[in-house]
């Protein structure tokens, strides 16, 4: 147990006395500095006494000069400091603190106003917004999006995108975020096609909109990712097959691959949604395919028409229900095709040539976006006049081998108009011809006519 000596060793003058306590223990003497400065008691300890002493001396001649400078202090002066001592006094930080912390934030911010800089730091870091690491907003936000009626592939491939962006910036808060990091990320990408960013920028766009909502992002401003640059896409390239095309395809098609072709090449169905199509929802007798909104891009239910020769490929080979597809994935049909035919494969071919041959025989574009489950604007600005009323006839015309396509019928022929009417006289009468609708009931013609 340490014993602390009564009668300290002072240092000081007329004004100011610094005490040194030496406190003796099994472990060694400990001194303890002691001294008064703006009425508040300040201790500092020391092993070594001479050490002590000379600190103890330092500190009487730092008193001593401020008591020197205080001699010239003028009375505004004084009531400067009154001021700025009750200023403080709300947040209870001392005058010499507040002085030193404006002086070195004026450094940091050199031509800023320190008001201006507070104001904008407390806008984007906002009290109130909730604070989670990164990994938890992913997991959490995930996790609503498959409660929702968004497609599997579409959940998975909007958590491969955030999990990349997680990696990243674990350690960070989503507040914190700059959007020239992120925009650095994602230009760091190389190997990513401009589109491939751009669903990326798409799917953060979508996660900082749900935070937001949240309460982890401040709710009355955009998010980082909103400021984010939008990659310039390359002009869209629409690519189609030609009938001629199309016919090498099902020469080599196989009964596994022939309903994915079909459907694809004469329906416009998307490659994900002839996956997940069963042959229940094929209704070759009411002449549609129902595309059910759980299956759909858009989660929009749709009725595609069924055209003569898509049924004509499609009923040797239907059944009752089940998958369409016999495979996981209809890039292994794609493969098998190619490979067969020899011929390169190109990307969303069918669908495409689907859309432009079907405008061209019928050319209204509310219907056909309709059908195929796109908006009217992108009907028009993509596939507007891409073939001709010759080529879609053509397209259309693709049969299977041996089937002897309908007759179409025959028009009715017109009915005449009806003959006015004609009444004619009684034998050995002479009487005027009446033609046509007279306005008189039977008796009075009787008696025109026979006077």
């Amino acid at each position: 147990m340490s014993k602390r000596s009564k009668t300290p060793f002072v240092i000081g003058d007329d004004h100011h006395e610094i005490k040194i306590y030496t406190s003796r223990s099994r472990g060694g003497d400990l001194h303890q500095v002691c001294y008064y400065e703006n009425g508040q008691r300040f201790r500092k300890s020391f092993t070594d006494l001479p050490e002590a002493k000379r600190e103890a001396r330092m500190i009487l001649g730092r008193l001593a000069g401020l008591r020197v400078a205080t001699r010239n202090v003028t009375s505004a002066e004084i009531e400067a400091l009154i001021s700025a001592q009750k200023s403080l006094a709300a947040c209870g930080t001392p005058l010499h603190i507040a002085a030193q912390e404006y002086a070195e934030a004026r450094h940091l911010l050199k031509s800023v106003q320190l008001l201006h800089a507070v104001r904008r730091y407390v806008e984007e870091h906002d009290p109130s917004t909730k604070r989670k690491p990164l990994a938890e907003l992913v997991k959490e936000y995930v996790a609503t999006l498959r409660d929702s009626a968004l497609t599997d592939h579409h959940v998975a491939t909007v958590h491969s995108h955030l999990k990349q962006f997680e990696r990243v910036f674990s350690e960070k808060f989503l507040p914190d975020l700059m959007p020239q990091e992120i925009d650095a990320w994602l230009q760091g990408k190389t190997n990513w096609s401009s589109v491939s960013r751009t669903n990326v920028r798409r799917a953060l766009i979508a996660f900082g909109n749900w935070a937001r909502k949240r309460g982890y992002l401040p709710a009355e401003r955009k998010t980082v990712f909103d400021a984010m640059v939008n990659p310039k896409l390359p002009p869209t390239r629409i690519e189609i097959l030609t009938p001629k095309e199309l016919q090498a395809l099902f020469a080599v098609s196989i009964p596994a691959t022939t309903p994915y072709l079909a459907i694809a090449a004469f329906a416009g169905l998307r490659s994900a949604e002839i996956e997940r199509l069963d042959w229940k929802e094929i209704q070759l007798e009411r002449g549609f395919i129902e595309v059910a909104s759980e299956k759909a891009k858009t989660r929009s239910r749709r009725l595609v028409p069924i055209s003569e020769n898509l049924a004509a490929w499609l009923v040797s080979c239907r059944q009752a229900s089940g998958p369409v597809v016999p495979y996981s994935r209809v890039p292994e049909a794609q493969e098998f095709l190619v490979g067969k035919s020899k011929m390169p494969w190109k990307r969303n071919a069918l669908r495409h040539s689907y859309i432009s041959y079907r405008l061209a025989q019928m050319p209204d574009t509310a219907r056909v976006a309709l059908e195929c489950g796109n908006s009217p604007d992108v009907i028009f600005k993509h596939y507007r006049e891409l073939v001709a009323p010759a080529q879609a006839a053509e397209w259309f015309s693709i049969f299977p081998k041996g089937h002897v396509p309908a007759k179409p019928k025959k028009a009715a022929k017109k009915a005449k108009p009806p003959q006015p009417l004609r009444l004619l006289p009684a034998p050995d009468a002479v009487a005027p011809e009446i033609v046509g609708d007279t306005g008189l009931d039977d008796a009075e013609i009787r008696r025109a006519l026979l006077g």
